[in-house]
């Protein structure tokens, strides 16, 4: 590894490298390849691969250093090998017989920022926008550009794009339940009003809005739709499917867990690109965690904001979110979709009144699908509920370090 002998930027494969040799490398003939082309010296290149592997890799149960040096710079097996003696040789000189980072027999493997790190940007998120100030929360929004801005370019393992264009005819069903089967014959003379979300300014506030804001919450199949409202024993449940009219952009949060990071491990910004990844992940099951019984103003704020920003801000902008059911273990799929994109169409246009119409200008995006309503008799409801038994230290401990 000689500060005399140069690398050019076809003969190596990551993308990030070549790119930084191009830009800062001169005009030499590579060693090994011949050609003359923007080249560093083998010397700067191997500083390079160092501070990658010392940042990025940890003694542990894993590949070789010559294999992980190929398979991060994209260097050829016998190029790879020189580099790893070579810096393990430079290594031993400077510690001058003491251990070094090349001396572990057992491989190396990538460094894992602790989960908790993620878990606590978060907790701080949630925190910012409960206790301080939730409308204009400067560093509330910072925060979420930094996670959700790169959401048009995130791909999967196996390269499918996190965001969904559901086509027209795709249809989602929405359920209510009432105490009688009078009650539901109601609801069945003008199903797309009754079934549909409500008019803007009314309502209570959900996982994904606001009080007041219209937004259409649905599932993939009536067994989700009629289990997420959770409806007592004895009740009626009338359901119906709604189709889209429009081709809409939905994140799909079952794909936001499967999100991986393609950054190189010689960009300076590889580590946050990973831990935003990483942090991806962990929010797709996030999002879809239950919220208890009087708890929904403080444990939907999050969620909430995090919908108006992919609603508004994101770029381009999202008409709505995929996500699983915690109604059904995770079985079913939920969609909510937002304001612009939830204004309904399927009954009969009423008389018209006098005094001022009104005239809703979002376009519209479902219609009822005629013939497709059903009944639903609530019979009995099955719990998934698994026990476990208690120890009195147990009990100790918990008051001892959360006292009321």
């Amino acid at each position: 590894m000689s500060s005399d002998t140069f690398c050019c930027y076809d003969c190596v494969g990551d993308a990030f490298l070549k790119a930084k040799i191009q830009a800062e490398g001169q005009l030499e003939t590579c060693e090994q390849c011949g050609k003359k082309r923007e080249s560093v010296s083998e010397f700067e290149l191997g500083q390079w691969i160092e501070e990658a592997l010392e940042a990025h890799f940890e003694p542990g149960n894993g590949d070789d250093i010559t294999s992980i040096i190929e398979d991060i710079a994209g260097l050829r097996p016998e190029f790879a090998q020189q580099m790893a003696d070579e810096l393990a040789s430079l290594a031993g000189y400077i510690a001058s017989g003491g251990e070094t980072f090349y001396d572990c027999d057992d491989g190396y493997v990538v460094t894992q920022n602790p989960s908790g790190v993620r878990d606590r940007q978060w907790e701080s998120f949630t925190q910012s926008v409960r206790s301080q100030a939730r409308f204009f929360n400067l560093h509330a929004e910072e925060w979420l550009a930094k996670i959700f801005g790169a959401l048009a370019e995130d791909r999967t393992w196996g390269g499918q794009a996190v965001i969904e264009t559901c086509d027209v005819g795709t249809g989602f069903y929405r359920a209510r339940h009432v105490p009688t089967e009078a009650k539901a014959f109601e609801i069945l003379r003008s199903p797309a009003a009754q079934l549909g979300p409500l008019p803007n300014g009314t309502g209570s506030a959900g996982r994904m809005n606001a009080a007041g804001v219209s937004v259409f919450y649905g599932a993939f199949d009536v067994e989700t739709c009629v289990a997420e409202i959770r409806p007592p024993v004895g009740s009626v449940v009338v359901s119906a499917r709604f189709e889209l009219r429009r081709p809409l952009r939905l994140l799909n949060f079952d794909l936001l867990e499967m999100v991986v990071s393609k950054a190189s491990h010689f960009d300076p910004d590889y580590a946050m690109k990973m831990e935003r990844a990483l942090f991806l992940r962990a929010f797709g099951r996030r999002i879809a965690e239950p919220v208890m019984p009087g708890e929904e103003a403080f444990g939907y704020l999050a969620t909430q904001i995090v919908a108006d920003y992919l609603a508004q801000r994101a770029q381009p902008p999202m008409d709505g979110l995929i996500y699983r059911s915690t109604q059904t273990g995770g079985k079913g799929r939920n969609v909510v979709l937002f304001n612009h994109a939830s204004r309904v169409i399927g009954d009969p246009e009423p008389a018209p009144t006098p005094g001022p119409v009104e005239v809703d200008p979002r376009p519209a995006t479902l219609t009822l699908v005629p013939g497709s309503m059903e009944i639903t008799d609530i019979r009995a409801v099955s719990y998934d509920q698994p026990r476990r038994s208690v120890e009195i230290w147990e009990i100790e401990l918990e008051e001892r370090y959360h006292p009321d």
